[in-house]
């Protein structure tokens, strides 16, 4: 098998991957990719850049000895400006890819990515934001970036 022929298997097996990966989340719902040549891709990365740097300053922040509820209105509470808008950006990571997806309602996303060592990037087109919640050693961070 040539080389191309393995690369367009690949890329194939990745995007099935990808899509996978965002179904498990019922209250999101895939609407595209962005395509390799969009702008949305490097003004993304480049906020994520911005936000993950050392001298960055999360726009808040919350102990995490608090329970999920509580840490999921403390968010919703920060960014309830993003009420009434329903497109964003995720990012699919480890599959390499932009996800273009409709959050049916923020709170219950919350909800289902909260975990752990969070790490949840997204962003809106409209607003030109990206916002990052992070879980820091003893804290909960949330940046807010221009795209």
């Amino acid at each position: 098998m040539d080389e191309k022929r393995k690369c367009e298997i690949f890329a194939r097996h990745n995007l099935n991957c990808a899509k996978k990966y965002i179904e498990k989340y019922p209250s999101i719902k895939l609407l595209n990719f962005e395509p390799p040549d969009s702008i949305w891709i490097e003004k993304f990365y480049r906020a994520c850049e911005t936000v993950n740097s050392f001298n960055s300053v999360p726009h808040s922040a919350k102990p995490c000895g608090i329970n999920r509820k509580e840490a999921v209105a403390w968010v919703l509470d920060q960014l309830s400006f993003l009420y009434g808008y329903s497109q964003y950006l995720i990012s699919v990571r480890q599959h390499g890819y932009l996800a273009c997806v409709e959050i049916k309602d923020l709170e219950s996303t919350l909800y289902e990515f909260w975990e752990p060592g969070l790490s949840l990037f997204f962003a809106n087109k409209e607003i030109g934001k990206l916002f990052h919640i992070f879980e820091a050693e003893y804290e909960y961070q949330l940046y807010i970036a221009d795209l």
